[in-house]
């Protein structure tokens, strides 16, 4: 009699301690229900963020091939700006080369003129005509030789003008290239940050589901340990039943 008692107070103390480790597990069992719950959740924002996360990628691919068609035109822009520097200084060597004969000739004149002191001396080689025909001759040539002089003057002007502004344009594409090489290093700038951005959006979304899909594998190995202990609990149960 005594040894049934015993035996059946070991049993309701075993039943006890069994219904509540049960509890203890069925409660460990929804917490962790309820943290993979939110683990699907916070995954599935996660693909629609991934979703959405494509399109934005769309556009910053877009953008960087858009910025690197604009870089292929600005180096067309440029050689095109290099072969126009290089035709202005070929036409400034021409013109050098003009200017420098002009100024020969004029110097030769000048150098004739001195030479001739009638010339110089123009009234008394006017006067010293024979007759007045040859006087009104000697006055048409002296207008003539003015003239001339005036002529060569005026061209060694010209070219001189023409060479300054061949050289100033000159000197204004070289400006030009210069700014398109500045723009040109803000681009290539502009791209990197652009694709530095997208490597890391990638990267944030592909570690972040990684991370959460490793969490969900290991809460749902610990939820079918515990149903596994829950199952076994009341497999007992039901033998001391």
């Amino acid at each position: 009699m005594i040894r049934k008692i015993i035996i059946f107070i070991g049993l309701l103390f075993v039943s006890q301690f069994s219904a509540q480790k049960k509890e203890q597990l069925q409660q460990q069992n929804a917490d962790l229900k309820k943290q993979i719950s939110s683990i699907n959740a916070n995954l599935a924002k996660t693909q629609n963020q991934s979703k959405l996360s494509v399109a934005y990628l769309n556009a910053v691919n877009q953008k960087i091939q858009l910025r690197e068609k604009v870089y292929t035109n600005t180096q067309k822009e440029k050689r095109l700006i290099e072969d126009d520097i290089y035709l202005r200084q070929l036409e400034i060597n021409r013109q050098n080369r003009e200017l420098a004969v002009l100024r020969k000739n004029y110097a030769d004149v000048l150098v004739t003129a001195y030479k001739n002191k009638g010339v110089q001396n123009k009234v008394t080689f006017i006067l010293s005509a024979k007759n007045l025909g040859e006087a009104l001759r000697r006055v048409q040539y002296l207008k003539q030789y003015s003239d001339y002089q005036d002529k060569k003057a005026a061209e060694i002007t010209d070219a001189a003008l023409q060479l300054k502004n061949s050289i100033a344009s000159r000197q204004k594409s070289m400006q030009e290239k210069e700014n398109l090489l500045s723009n040109q290093e803000k681009d290539l700038q502009t791209i990197n940050v652009d694709r530095q951005q997208k490597e890391k959006i990638l990267a944030d979304f592909k570690a972040n589901e990684s991370q959460l899909t490793v969490e969900l594998k290991q809460k749902q190995v610990e939820s079918k340990a515990l149903e596994g202990k829950i199952r076994t609990i009341i497999n007992e149960e039901i033998k001391l039943a």
